[in-house]
């Protein structure tokens, strides 16, 4: 008898303090983000013959690539350890495809230029951490997690040494970047204002491809690959509520890629489909954007 009323005793005082201190460790929040991208990609490509001379150099930039960005982020905390992931889209509006090709068996030069459409990027990052209290204010995690970038565009209204080619259907670039990450969250409560930033640095692999169909003698398949790439992100939000449970503020980040010692190959159908070895010198991806969110509380 004198159990049986311990238990019960033991079991009310538990659930008097156990919700409120639920309450207290456990949180989450969700956010929604649209904002304004801006992208610029280059890359050096060293084409080879068997005995490893170089032939030809290909020097392929994209730039003033303009993005509209919508995604989602989230996280769940679970007293001070959390995970958080995100996940982005972005549709390109405007944009510029050079590419400079130098033959050194004969010195001669080509230049293809032309403008970009249909793009789309897709950015995935998942990461886990655990927060530490500093003077009571200023909060820092080190995270570590895994991401996933990628970049496809169409082009349309080529110029080739100056003379245009109005139809190239299915002439195409797209690159992806992947790898795990480690680097450190931040949050800080200030006057009202929730911020929240962080730093990662990546070690990735790249892989790129370059694609023009059915143009005769202009017909090639290119791509490259580098187990040598690293990335760094920067991201900084700050938001204020709105309503109970809902804020809404502005949002920064800033990315920079860089790939280095690749191998690819270039494949020519119009030369009984002949494939010829290539180096990658380097290449170099660097985004910005600003976004305006809108988050929910848990």
């Amino acid at each position: 008898m004198r159990l049986k009323w311990l238990l019960t005793l033991s079991m009310a005082t538990v659930g008097a303090w156990a919700s409120p201190l639920q309450a207290e460790l456990c949180e989450a929040y969700f956010n929604l983000d649209a904002g304004y991208r801006r992208d610029s990609l280059s890359t050096v490509i060293n084409s080879t013959t068997l005995n490893d001379e170089i032939t030809t150099q290909n020097q392929l930039k994209v730039k003033d690539l303009t993005l509209f960005q919508l995604g989602c982020k989230g996280q769940l905390l679970l007293c001070d350890a959390f995970v958080r992931g995100e996940a982005y889209w972005g549709w390109a509006g405007n944009g510029i495809y050079h590419k400079a090709t130098r033959i050194s068996s004969n010195y001669t030069k080509l230049n293809t230029k032309t403008h970009l459409h249909n793009g789309r990027t897709k950015d995935f990052t998942l990461l886990a951490g655990y927060y530490f209290s500093l003077c009571g204010l200023l909060d820092l995690a080190p995270v570590g997690g895994w991401s996933y970038q990628s970049q496809e565009f169409k082009i349309k209204k080529v110029q080739i040494n100056n003379f245009s080619r109005d139809s190239l259907q299915g002439a195409q670039y797209s690159n992806y970047w992947q790898g795990p990450c480690v680097g450190v969250d931040a949050r800080l409560d200030l006057c009202g204002f929730r911020m929240r930033g962080g730093y990662t640095y990546h070690w990735a692999t790249w892989h790129a491809k370059w694609i023009l169909k059915d143009q005769y003698e202009m017909s090639f398949s290119e791509s490259g690959k580098s187990s040598s790439a690293h990335g760094q992100v920067v991201h900084l939000n700050v938001l204020m509520p709105i309503f109970p449970c809902v804020e809404a503020g502005v949002g920064f980040k800033w990315q920079k890629w860089r790939a280095q010692s690749g191998k690819g190959k270039i494949v020519l159908p119009v030369a009984g489909h002949q494939k010829k070895n290539s180096k990658v010198k380097h290449s170099c991806w660097d985004s910005y954007v600003v976004s305006l969110d809108l988050g929910i509380i848990f």
